[in-house]
Protein backbone atom coordinates (compact mmCIF):
# COMPACT_ATOMS: atom_id res chain seq x y z
CA UNK A 1 0.00 0.00 0.00
CA UNK A 2 2.70 2.11 1.09
CA UNK A 3 5.13 1.51 -2.25
CA UNK A 4 1.75 2.20 -4.36
CA UNK A 5 0.94 5.69 -2.76
CA UNK A 6 4.35 6.75 -2.78
CA UNK A 7 4.32 5.93 -6.68
CA UNK A 8 1.43 7.92 -7.32
CA UNK A 9 2.17 11.08 -4.90
CA UNK A 10 5.85 10.76 -7.12
CA UNK A 11 4.12 10.78 -10.58
CA UNK A 12 1.65 13.90 -9.25
CA UNK A 13 4.71 15.34 -8.38
CA UNK A 14 6.62 14.51 -12.03
CA UNK A 15 3.48 15.60 -13.63
CA UNK A 16 3.57 18.83 -12.05
CA UNK A 17 7.88 19.55 -12.21
CA UNK A 18 7.74 18.77 -15.96
CA UNK A 19 5.03 21.43 -16.31
CA UNK A 20 6.94 24.13 -14.39
CA UNK A 21 10.53 23.27 -15.69
CA UNK A 22 8.50 22.51 -19.43
CA UNK A 23 7.60 26.94 -19.18
CA UNK A 24 11.85 28.13 -17.96
CA UNK A 25 13.85 29.03 -20.16
CA UNK A 26 16.70 28.28 -18.45
CA UNK A 27 16.74 25.24 -15.61
CA UNK A 28 19.77 25.21 -12.95
CA UNK A 29 20.42 21.69 -11.69
CA UNK A 30 23.64 20.44 -9.86
CA UNK A 31 25.45 16.92 -11.50
CA UNK A 32 23.68 15.26 -8.42
CA UNK A 33 20.30 16.30 -8.77
CA UNK A 34 20.29 15.73 -12.33
CA UNK A 35 21.32 11.84 -11.74
CA UNK A 36 18.52 11.71 -9.18
CA UNK A 37 15.90 13.02 -12.00
CA UNK A 38 16.77 11.86 -15.34
CA UNK A 39 13.79 11.27 -16.50
CA UNK A 40 11.95 14.23 -15.68
CA UNK A 41 15.40 16.14 -17.35
CA UNK A 42 15.08 14.10 -20.07
CA UNK A 43 10.92 14.61 -20.53
CA UNK A 44 12.24 18.34 -21.11
CA UNK A 45 14.41 17.67 -23.87
CA UNK A 46 16.94 20.22 -23.48
CA UNK A 47 18.50 21.37 -26.22
CA UNK A 48 21.58 23.24 -25.08
CA UNK A 49 23.38 22.27 -21.67
CA UNK A 50 25.86 24.28 -20.26
CA UNK A 51 28.27 23.06 -17.44
CA UNK A 52 30.09 25.94 -15.27
CA UNK A 53 33.12 24.61 -13.94
CA UNK A 54 33.98 21.34 -15.94
CA UNK A 55 36.85 21.07 -15.29
CA UNK A 56 36.11 19.75 -11.48
CA UNK A 57 33.05 17.33 -13.08
CA UNK A 58 33.48 13.68 -14.03
CA UNK A 59 33.23 13.17 -17.36
CA UNK A 60 30.64 10.26 -16.59
CA UNK A 61 28.58 13.07 -15.36
CA UNK A 62 28.63 15.09 -18.14
CA UNK A 63 27.61 12.27 -20.23
CA UNK A 64 24.69 11.86 -17.95
CA UNK A 65 23.52 15.61 -18.42
CA UNK A 66 23.43 14.47 -22.47
CA UNK A 67 20.62 12.93 -24.83
CA UNK A 68 19.26 12.49 -28.48
CA UNK A 69 17.97 16.15 -27.89
CA UNK A 70 21.03 17.78 -26.85
CA UNK A 71 22.00 20.45 -29.80
CA UNK A 72 24.45 21.90 -28.18
CA UNK A 73 26.80 21.02 -25.35
CA UNK A 74 28.90 24.45 -23.80
CA UNK A 75 31.57 23.30 -21.13
CA UNK A 76 33.06 26.94 -19.47
CA UNK A 77 36.39 26.06 -16.82
CA UNK A 78 39.70 26.58 -16.14
CA UNK A 79 41.45 22.91 -16.21
CA UNK A 80 44.83 24.36 -14.28
CA UNK A 81 43.21 24.41 -11.46
CA UNK A 82 41.03 21.57 -9.56
CA UNK A 83 40.70 18.34 -11.37
CA UNK A 84 37.61 15.93 -10.41
CA UNK A 85 37.85 13.71 -7.66
CA UNK A 86 37.58 9.50 -8.14
CA UNK A 87 37.56 7.84 -4.69
CA UNK A 88 39.92 5.66 -5.99
CA UNK A 89 42.87 6.00 -6.22
CA UNK A 90 43.84 3.46 -9.24
CA UNK A 91 41.18 5.64 -11.10
CA UNK A 92 43.03 9.12 -10.64
CA UNK A 93 46.17 9.92 -13.32
CA UNK A 94 48.75 10.03 -10.59
CA UNK A 95 48.56 6.30 -9.54
CA UNK A 96 50.32 5.62 -13.37
CA UNK A 97 47.57 3.07 -14.15
CA UNK A 98 45.46 4.95 -16.61
CA UNK A 99 45.25 5.97 -19.94
CA UNK A 100 46.94 9.92 -20.15
CA UNK A 101 49.31 9.35 -22.52
CA UNK A 102 46.94 8.18 -25.12
CA UNK A 103 46.74 11.10 -27.88
CA UNK A 104 42.59 11.63 -28.51
CA UNK A 105 41.00 11.15 -31.50
CA UNK A 106 40.37 13.63 -34.20
CA UNK A 107 37.28 15.88 -34.11
CA UNK A 108 35.26 13.51 -36.06
CA UNK A 109 35.86 10.79 -33.09
CA UNK A 110 34.62 12.60 -30.14
CA UNK A 111 31.25 10.86 -29.86
CA UNK A 112 33.22 7.35 -30.18
CA UNK A 113 35.75 8.79 -27.32
CA UNK A 114 32.73 9.62 -24.98
CA UNK A 115 31.79 5.96 -25.47
CA UNK A 116 35.30 4.69 -25.09
CA UNK A 117 35.73 6.50 -21.18
CA UNK A 118 31.90 5.09 -20.24
CA UNK A 119 33.55 1.83 -21.05
CA UNK A 120 36.58 2.66 -18.89
CA UNK A 121 34.55 3.91 -16.36
CA UNK A 122 33.03 0.54 -16.33
CA UNK A 123 36.08 -1.68 -16.37
CA UNK A 124 37.31 -0.32 -12.78
CA UNK A 125 41.12 -0.42 -14.15
CA UNK A 126 41.94 2.83 -13.68
CA UNK A 127 41.45 5.30 -16.76
CA UNK A 128 42.44 8.65 -15.16
CA UNK A 129 38.68 9.62 -14.54
CA UNK A 130 40.44 12.90 -12.78
CA UNK A 131 41.13 14.14 -15.91
CA UNK A 132 37.67 15.50 -17.36
CA UNK A 133 36.04 15.61 -20.54
CA UNK A 134 36.92 19.56 -20.51
CA UNK A 135 40.79 19.07 -20.31
CA UNK A 136 40.67 16.21 -22.52
CA UNK A 137 39.27 18.28 -25.23
CA UNK A 138 40.80 21.36 -24.53
CA UNK A 139 44.66 20.05 -24.07
CA UNK A 140 44.54 16.75 -27.18
CA UNK A 141 41.76 16.63 -28.71
CA UNK A 142 42.89 20.16 -31.10
CA UNK A 143 39.54 21.38 -30.74
CA UNK A 144 39.29 24.96 -30.97
CA UNK A 145 38.28 26.97 -27.59
CA UNK A 146 37.79 30.80 -26.38
CA UNK A 147 39.67 31.90 -23.68
CA UNK A 148 39.26 34.84 -21.57
CA UNK A 149 42.54 37.05 -21.35
CA UNK A 150 41.89 39.98 -19.73
CA UNK A 151 41.08 39.68 -15.85
CA UNK A 152 39.11 41.76 -13.51
CA UNK A 153 39.30 41.19 -10.18
CA UNK A 154 42.76 40.91 -9.12
CA UNK A 155 45.11 44.04 -8.41
CA UNK A 156 48.48 43.84 -10.55
CA UNK A 157 50.32 42.34 -7.41
CA UNK A 158 48.22 39.64 -7.41
CA UNK A 159 47.82 38.29 -10.63
CA UNK A 160 51.54 38.98 -11.35
CA UNK A 161 51.80 35.30 -9.06
CA UNK A 162 49.99 33.22 -11.66
CA UNK A 163 51.83 34.39 -14.29
CA UNK A 164 53.68 31.35 -14.64
CA UNK A 165 50.44 29.60 -15.21
CA UNK A 166 48.76 32.13 -17.46
CA UNK A 167 51.62 33.46 -19.31
CA UNK A 168 49.03 35.20 -21.82
CA UNK A 169 46.78 36.92 -18.88
CA UNK A 170 46.15 41.10 -19.16
CA UNK A 171 45.16 42.95 -16.64
CA UNK A 172 41.97 45.51 -17.06
CA UNK A 173 42.40 48.92 -16.73
CA UNK A 174 40.10 48.97 -14.04
CA UNK A 175 42.39 46.77 -11.65
CA UNK A 176 44.86 49.59 -11.37
CA UNK A 177 42.40 51.41 -9.34
CA UNK A 178 41.44 49.21 -7.07
CA UNK A 179 41.99 50.20 -3.46
CA UNK A 180 44.97 48.99 -1.21
CA UNK A 181 44.24 46.77 1.94
CA UNK A 182 43.66 49.00 4.71
CA UNK A 183 46.71 49.42 7.26
CA UNK A 184 48.98 47.17 5.17
CA UNK A 185 52.08 48.67 3.39
CA UNK A 186 51.91 46.46 0.23
CA UNK A 187 48.77 44.48 -0.97
CA UNK A 188 50.31 40.90 -1.28
CA UNK A 189 52.16 39.75 2.07
CA UNK A 190 53.35 36.30 3.02
CA UNK A 191 53.48 35.28 6.48
CA UNK A 192 55.51 32.32 7.19
CA UNK A 193 55.41 29.91 10.52
CA UNK A 194 56.40 26.68 11.52
CA UNK A 195 53.43 26.26 14.52
CA UNK A 196 51.35 23.37 13.68
CA UNK A 197 47.75 24.09 13.76
CA UNK A 198 45.32 22.37 15.32
CA UNK A 199 41.82 21.85 13.70
CA UNK A 200 38.35 20.59 15.63
CA UNK A 201 36.80 19.71 11.72
CA UNK A 202 37.69 18.99 8.39
CA UNK A 203 37.33 22.63 6.44
CA UNK A 204 37.10 24.50 9.98
CA UNK A 205 38.61 27.00 11.42
CA UNK A 206 42.25 26.07 13.53
CA UNK A 207 41.70 26.80 16.76
CA UNK A 208 45.17 28.02 17.84
CA UNK A 209 46.49 30.23 15.35
CA UNK A 210 50.12 32.09 15.76
CA UNK A 211 49.52 35.02 18.05
CA UNK A 212 51.35 37.37 15.26
CA UNK A 213 48.50 35.90 12.88
CA UNK A 214 45.72 37.10 15.20
CA UNK A 215 47.55 40.16 15.96
CA UNK A 216 47.63 41.06 12.00
CA UNK A 217 44.37 40.13 11.22
CA UNK A 218 43.00 42.36 14.59
CA UNK A 219 44.99 45.42 12.92
CA UNK A 220 43.62 44.69 9.58
CA UNK A 221 39.93 44.84 10.68
CA UNK A 222 40.21 47.64 12.72
CA UNK A 223 41.96 49.76 10.03
CA UNK A 224 39.00 48.56 7.86
CA UNK A 225 36.47 49.73 9.49
CA UNK A 226 38.27 53.40 10.46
Amino acid sequence: MYALMYCNHQAEYDISSLSALSQARIVGITTSGLAKMQPLIQAVRPRIVLVEEAAEVLEGHILTSLSKYTEHLILIGDHEQLRPKPNLYELQAISGRGASGAPLPSKANILPLMRQSVACMCTHRGYDLDISMFERLVTRSGLQVSRLLTQHRMRPEVSSLIRPVYPDLHDAPRVFTYTHVPGMATDVFFFDHDHKGLFKDKGEMPLHLPPLGLHLECCTLQNAFE
